[in-house]
């Protein structure tokens, strides 16, 4: 999402995000609720053990859809992209992406691991924050290219 945000808000043209994990799980909650505090508006548009949700950026903007999925998801490119991969366990969890023209690898701290503890909150928006701040770099550095 911050990828695609982050895109849209430089102007960068036929710059398209997609996401995948290595496994289906569920949008985080807690990460719903960092997003909405971010500014986002995110909206669910199921209600299942995998729900999608519609996220919006303004409302000049198309919604993006979201859900877990895998990378491999056929509504992933499979050719022509690049993979931006943030996994905290980089070499041990994090797979090769077939096909990925080129890898960027940004680590960050997942921020589960404060789940039901006092500091929840706060590492959930900190996280958000630096996402932000990262994809700002990353996109602005390939302006430059």
């Amino acid at each position: 999402l911050w990828a695609q945000a982050v895109a849209r808000y430089l102007g960068i043209c036929g710059v398209t995000a997609f996401s995948g994990g290595t496994e289906i799980t569920s949008f985080n909650q807690r990460t719903v609720k960092a997003l909405t505090r971010a500014g986002f508006q995110l909206d669910q548009s199921t209600n299942s053990k995998n729900p999608f949700y519609n996220a919006r950026m303004g409302v000049d903007m198309p919604p993006i859809r979201m859900f877990s999925k895998t990378y491999r998801d056929h509504s992933n490119p499979q050719r022509d992209f690049c993979a931006i991969l943030n996994c905290s366990n980089i070499d041990r969890d994090c797979p090769v992406i077939a096909n990925a023209e080129k890898r960027i690898v940004i680590n960050y701290d997942d921020p589960k691991h404060y789940d039901d503890t006092e500091n929840e909150k706060t590492e959930y928006d900190a996280r958000c924050r630096q996402i932000s701040r990262e994809m700002c770099w990353l996109f602005t550095k390939t302006l430059s290219f």
